[in-house]
């Protein structure tokens, strides 16, 4: 498992002023191109002042399943043009990763990737410097590294990125892009990219799917219950990441239009399998108490209600169930909270919507900005909260400033 996203953002000094006009600006993106055992896409946007690069790294080179997310933020600043390419030095700011699956996690602990030995899920990670990063040496931050930049046929090239070791300033810089240099090309139908994308997440989700309905589960056994939820969840929340692709290969409006008029059936599609197969669990179980089956299991199991926007009685049917449930401490009080807003405004049919409760439910007003729907007495709303172990509402509302990307 390598690195999976890096994001690479250039600020760029340009001395003279005449080389604004020969700069290269646009996005260019890439297919899915081996990196070792591993699969590459990237794709770079630049604009007139900075350079923003990401990647995806996968778990094989056929790029279907994401397995790290790495963040690089670097200044650059060009020193010289030639009629060849830029010759440029790179001072990186933040560089750091994340990891995306869970069977990873073990792995790299075990190992101690990158000099780390207590990686969480999803959790972004300085690796500065480190070593043993499998196969990349990340670059150690604020430390000056040689890099070389040209466009040729349309396809744009860097010598240093992404790279098995940076070349660093006390080194003598390379006269020349190795060939093996990973490559893109300038994006001419948005169309093109916006149908590779749909078709690597369909490829990953019809992979998971046929592994989950090829094992056989007992469910009057626990660990086969707890099993199948953790499966469900992963397709739940994989596709739900997979949505954000728009905001980070830097889509255009129309790329944004033709995703999300594409995702969206896929999405409704995932959320009706997830909540037959958790009903199919359901009827032998009722519902995976904690006592029995344990705390991951009894929020796997809400989670997939909680998602099950389609079928709104299932979901009222489950909140009675578990408002049972919590006051005996055999579920979750926050997820009971988080259920009632969720059934109180109505998704499937906003004609039938009421006010909420706890405050729980909203939307993003703006980019760091997230608002709840209204809500009944909002005086006394961080009373209600704390009666079921939520946090105020003004910091549940800090939390989202990661989360709305923007509008």
């Amino acid at each position: 498992m390598l690195l999976e996203i890096m994001t690479l953002r250039f600020i760029l000094l340009f001395f003279p002023l005449s080389l604004f006009a020969a700069r290269p600006t646009g996005v260019w993106t890439s297919q899915c191109s081996p990196f070792g055992r591993h699969g590459i896409i990237s794709t770079i946007k630049m604009n007139e002042f900075d350079y923003v690069m990401r990647s995806r790294l996968f778990e094989t080179s056929q790029c279907i399943v994401e397995t790290v997310n790495a963040i690089i933020e670097t200044d650059i600043v060009l020193i010289e043009k030639s009629k060849v390419f830029f010759k440029i030095d790179q001072m990186p700011k933040i560089v750091k990763m994340a990891i995306l699956q869970p069977q990873v996690i073990t792995h790299y602990n075990k190992h101690k990737i990158c000099s780390i030995n207590d990686w969480t899920l999803g959790d972004y990670r300085s690796i500065s410097g480190a070593k043993n990063c499998i196969g990349f040496n990340p670059p150690t931050a604020f430390k000056t590294y040689f890099d070389l930049l040209q466009v040729r046929n349309k396809m744009l090239y860097l010598s240093w990125y992404p790279s098995l070791n940076f070349n660093e300033l006390s080194a003598e810089r390379l006269d020349a892009i190795p060939s093996d240099s990973i490559s893109f090309w300038k994006v001419t139908n948005s169309r093109n990219r916006v149908l590779r994308d749909i078709d690597l997440y369909d490829k990953y989700i019809t992979k998971v799917i046929n592994e989950y309905n090829l094992l056989k589960r007992d469910y009057s056994k626990p660990q086969d219950v707890k099993a199948s939820l953790k499966e469900l969840v992963r397709l739940d929340q994989d596709m739900r990441n997979y949505s954000k692709t728009p905001h980070y290969e830097f889509y255009n409006e129309m790329e944004k239009k033709t995703f999300n008029q594409l995702f969206y059936k896929k999405f409704s599609e995932l959320d009706e399998f997830t909540t037959d197969k958790l009903k199919n669990i359901l009827r032998s179980i009722k519902w995976p108490n904690i006592s029995k089956y344990g705390k991951q299991a009894d929020q796997n199991a809400w989670l997939l209600v909680q998602h099950a926007d389609h079928d709104p009685d299932f979901q009222k049917d489950i909140l009675q169930i578990l408002e049972k449930l919590w006051k005996i401490g055999e579920s979750s009080s926050q997820n009971f909270a988080y259920l009632f807003d969720r059934v109180a405004l109505s998704y499937f049919d906003p004609s039938k919507r009421q006010l909420q409760r706890y405050g729980t439910q909203g939307m993003c007003k703006g980019k760091g900005v997230w608002e709840p729907y209204l809500m009944e007495d909002p005086d006394n709303v961080d009373v209600r909260r704390s009666e079921v172990g939520l946090e105020s509402l003004a910091k549940y509302k800090e939390g989202f400033k990661s989360i709305c990307l923007e509008i």
